[in-house]
């Protein structure tokens, strides 16, 4: 059995768990978001349109892309994307539920993203499926809780191999995420091994969303590259 539900609120989380269920966090837009315009979804869709406007496929674009992204996220400040949030994940936790994150923030982000949630105060290696990291590969793995891909990754597939690495079956998922079609890869990826899944199409950040600033995105880019060995490059792409 599989559904995708929408809400904006994280609370409902709450409402779809019980103790057999493995809660699927995504970090960007679900958990988190930045303070700024730089360093969040729409930030990385907005430098994906200025490689697209200079003929650059999107599949060579995100890894220029990924390189800047990696360098923001050293310096970029966050904040939950809800008030609620902190009490939302440390409420599972106190009732014994497993969460865990899966994100394509990229393995390189693994120790940076622990930093960025622990400072908010969420933990979500607190009450997980695995103690120990575990590498997949150079692009993929399991770092504090939270399993990260590439970009261009499939949320689905990698899911299912981390299982396996670690030999492990949920008995049911809860997965909340922004984006439809990683929802969507997971319900897919789930659906092959008969896991029961629920996705929470999360819209929280959405609004906020629609309102990023690309002028003002440009020039906090440069203000974070300014002395830098990718001052040049960033100039030239802005």
């Amino acid at each position: 059995m599989s559904k995708i539900l929408e809400t904006k609120n994280i609370v409902d989380v709450l409402s779809h768990v019980d103790a057999q269920t493995l809660v699927i966090f995504d970090v960007d837009n679900t958990l988190i978001e930045p303070t700024q315009q730089i360093g969040g979804t729409a930030w990385f869709t907005h430098m994906l349109k200025k490689f697209e406007a200079r003929g650059i496929q999107e599949a060579d674009a995100i890894p220029q892309i990924y390189v800047l992204w990696k360098e923001v996220q050293q310096v970029v400040q966050v904040k939950t994307v809800e008030k609620q949030t902190v009490s939302v994940v440390t409420k599972l936790h106190e009732k014994k539920i497993k969460t865990m994150g899966l994100t394509a923030r990229g393995f390189a982000l693994g120790q940076r993203t622990y930093e960025q949630l622990s400072s908010l105060g969420i933990s979500l290696d607190a009450h997980t499926i695995h103690s120990d990291d575990v590498k997949l590969d150079e692009t993929a793995g399991f770092v504090k809780g939270t399993l990260f891909l590439d970009p261009d990754g499939d949320k689905g597939e990698r899911l299912l191999q981390f299982f396996d690495a670690i030999a492990y079956t949920p008995e049911k998922i809860l997965f909340i995420d922004d984006m439809p079609e990683f929802l969507e890869s997971v319900r897919i990826a789930l659906g092959k091994r008969g896991i029961p899944f629920t996705g929470l199409r999360y819209g929280a950040a959405d609004d906020r969303s629609l309102k990023f600033e690309p002028a003002r995105a440009d020039e906090e880019l440069k203000n974070v590259f300014v002395g830098t060995r990718l001052q040049d490059f960033v100039t030239t792409l802005l």
